[in-house]
């Protein structure tokens, strides 16, 4: 009876889905009024809300199957931050490829480009887009 209870809690974890992730990024930057923001995904979603103070937050997520592969990359320039997801090659042919989500909250006036293959974008309180989604 022992060696079975012992068995079962050796093999529970194995019985358990783990949901995989990458890694998440979660960035506050100052960025400059009337810049630029690009935000470039293989695949995913971005959420986005403007708000009237001077900081720019960014969290990026990779969740299911395949999300140890994704990283995600921000760089930033004068009048330009730019979030990159980067995935490993071998995600290429994973078809049912893990689920990336972005949420930026950013100041009011910024210019916002999206490139991303998932075509889901959402923009609240006036964000302006500098040009739709690839």
């Amino acid at each position: 009876m022992r060696t079975l209870a012992l068995l079962v809690l050796l093999l529970l974890p194995l019985l358990v889905p783990v949901s995989a992730h990458a890694d998440e990024l979660l960035r506050e930057l100052s960025i400059d009024p009337g810049a630029n923001l690009l935000i470039q995904l293989d695949a995913g979603n971005v959420d986005v809300t403007a708000h009237d103070g001077d900081r720019l937050r960014l969290e990026a997520r990779a969740r299911g199957i395949g999300a140890s592969g994704v990283s995600f990359l921000v760089t930033q320039e004068p009048g330009q931050v730019v979030l990159r997801s980067i995935s490993a090659p071998w995600l290429s042919w994973l078809h049912a490829g893990p689920r990336v989500h972005v949420r930026a909250w950013v100041p009011r006036g910024l210019r916002l480009a999206v490139e991303t293959a998932g075509r889901i974008v959402t923009y609240e309180n006036g964000v302006e887009r500098a040009f739709p989604a690839r």
